[in-house]
């Protein structure tokens, strides 16, 4: 008998009604099957990932947001992120205090306070989230140096006589830092270039490609002045008052990178309300779960039995836990005490071992009336209200200065008082705050450790090479400009009126010492679990690396969108590569970063 085919049930032209239903039957439940079997093949599984964020600051906030842009909804791998924060609010660092206790007098900043017009990814958020931008403090600014004995510089707030007397004394050295601070904000330009940055591993390899080697191997005063020959007083003075400032770090200790940024910070910016608005945005944005109140105790890595893939369990102070994918730690880890139970590397085990040094910060604010005579100075017309103590202690009281800045932000009408937000690297006595206010109705303290030190990192390797290139540029000029008068005495060097500066050539030894001074020997690990160096091809990450590189809210952006992109990379490996992380199309780019690029 032969075989009836499926295309012969069709073609039978004498059956009765029952057999023809019968046959419909069929035919309907065998095109079932087989669209079934269509969608099975065209359908994709949608991959499901979760992801733990341990801290709600700049690093932790904008993570969550990026995640949530590297992995849409509607893409075929689903991303579910939890942010654990010990405290009962979000923003880490960033807080702000109510001026007098009442909110209605507005608000300050206690921490990260400021940012600036290229910090690209913190001025697109305000702009994204329609947050009201205000400039630091409600007061005109004048810088003044004090000594302890008398203000060795001021400002008087008219910009073309400042300017005048800044060149008097300092000559055309302004013009060479802004130079080295400029070269150096370009460079970070690429860092929001996606296409052409590539997702880093690890801190040494980010250096090398942005060519920062020099600059975060140098103390700030040996890079400025031996190096680059700055004229020393306005690296004395004026840097080491930015670096003070922003770091609380004098140029001999901290690299040259973290004292170009903070001569970076000209048009410095907040958001109305307090800054941390911008985090709290960032985590609604993201979908994420908030756990307030958390405090993450523990990180376990483990391996799924059934699908033999690497999880993470993540411990609770209470006891709760749970699995999760991956884990981005975006907390110091010397505050965070988590126990990392199977994670580290040998790097990552260096780091917990002996983490990074933080600088302990005292931050006083006063409402009062400031006291001229204590500056040595007749009355408050005359007195700056931005005054910064120099480093050189010689006359201050027993060999130590009293505060680091003390600075004028608001004035308050209705008390006619001023508010004053003083930095020290010690808490402020009652007797000096009388000291130094006529009055006051209002004294608020707070201490915290604000940021790392930024020490230079030793690279024996890159030091050899940068000894061999500046050995060579000595032979090639011996100019050495720092102040109008060189210029004029090299001209007529060059025109043989004068002879010839004798440059003097040491030739390199092959010994590099591996710790000179302050220095430390290594970058903190991203990637606190990786496997294979350079890889990336660990699930536990550390946004707080960075801040060792440079500390600041926006840095702590680009970290977190780098951790990002290293996971897609890991997840979605045949995906489009993740873009910026504000436009839509992966292809599009920050225009003022490709601005950047092709001026470089």
């Amino acid at each position: 008998m032969s075989r009836t085919t499926f295309v012969d049930i069709l073609k039978i032209p004498e059956m009765t009604h029952h057999k023809i239903h019968m046959r419909r039957v069929l035919v309907s439940a065998v095109l079932s099957l087989c669209l079934v079997s269509i969608n099975a093949i065209e359908a994709q599984p949608v991959v499901e990932k979760r992801v733990a964020i341990i801290g709600s600051g700049a690093g932790g906030s904008s993570a969550a947001y990026w995640l949530s842009r590297a992995f849409p909804s509607s893409g075929d791998i689903k991303i579910s992120s939890t942010v654990f924060e010990a405290l009962d609010r979000v923003g880490g660092r960033s807080i702000t205090i109510p001026i007098m206790d009442d909110p209605a007098n507005g608000v300050a900043e206690l921490g990260a306070s400021i940012f600036v017009e290229v910090n690209w990814n913190m001025m697109n958020a305000t702009k994204k989230f329609g947050l009201e931008l205000k400039k630091l403090g409600s007061v005109d600014s004048r810088f003044g140096l004090w000594n302890g004995k008398e203000f060795i510089f001021q400002e008087t707030g008219n910009s073309w006589w400042d300017t005048a007397k800044g060149l008097f004394r300092y000559g055309i050295a302004p013009f060479r830092v802004r130079n080295l601070v400029l070269s150096a904000t370009d460079r970070l330009a690429y860092a929001y270039d996606h296409s052409f940055f590539p997702a880093f591993t690890n801190l040494k390899t980010l250096t090398s490609f942005l060519n920062f080697g020099e600059e975060t191997s140098r103390t700030a005063r040996h890079y400025l002045i031996t190096d680059s020959h700055v004229k020393a007083s306005y690296i004395e003075q004026i840097v080491q008052s930015a670096t003070r400032v922003n770091y609380g770090q004098n140029i001999d200790r901290i690299h040259a990178l973290g004292a170009l940024v903070s001569m970076a910070a000209n048009g410095a910016k907040s958001v109305k309300g307090g800054n941390w608005q911008i985090f709290q945005k960032f985590i609604e944005e993201s979908g994420a779960k908030l756990r307030l109140e958390t405090r993450v105790v523990g990180i376990k890595k483990l391996v799924d039995k059934k699908t033999g893939t690497t999880v993470y369990e993540v411990e609770s102070e209470g006891g709760e836990k749970e699995m999760f994918d991956a884990v981005i730690v975006a907390a110091p880890v010397h505050n965070a005490n988590i126990n990392f139970n199977n994670v580290p590397s040998s790097a990552a085990s260096a780091l917990l071992d002996n983490p990074p040094a933080f600088e302990t910060i005292h931050v006083t604010f006063v409402a009062g009336q400031r006291d001229p005579s204590y500056f040595g100075v007749d009355n408050l017309e005359t007195l700056p209200n931005m005054v910064v103590t120099t480093a050189d202690t010689t006359h201050f009281p027993g060999g130590q200065y009293p505060f680091t800045t003390f600075a004028e932000h608001h004035f308050h009408n209705d008390s006619k008082e001023s508010i004053v937000k003083i930095f020290s690297n010690k808490e402020i006595s009652d007797s000096l705050l009388d000291s130094l206010f006529v009055s006051r109705s209002w004294t608020f303290r707070h201490a915290w450790q604000a940021y790392p030190t930024l020490i230079p990192i030793l690279d024996a390797e890159y030091e050899k090479m940068a000894a061999k290139n500046r050995i060579e540029a000595a032979k090639q000029s011996s100019l050495s400009i720092s102040t109008l008068r060189d210029i004029f005495t090299n001209f007529l060097r060059e025109w043989g009126v004068l002879p010839q500066k004798k440059v003097e050539v040491k030739e390199v030894t092959e010994e590099v010492p591996t710790k000179v001074g302050p220095f430390a020997l290594k970058w903190p690990p991203i990637v606190l679990d990786e496997e294979h160096e350079g890889e990336g091809d660990g699930g536990v990450f550390y946004v707080n690396a960075f801040e060792n590189w440079i500390s600041t809210m926006e840095t702590e952006t680009i970290s977190s969108k780098n951790i990002v992109r290293l996971l897609h990379k890991q997840w979605c490996p045949k995906c489009e590569p993740f873009g910026d992380g504000w436009t839509e199309q992966a292809n599009e780019q920050p225009s003022d970063a490709v601005e950047k690029k092709n001026e470089l």
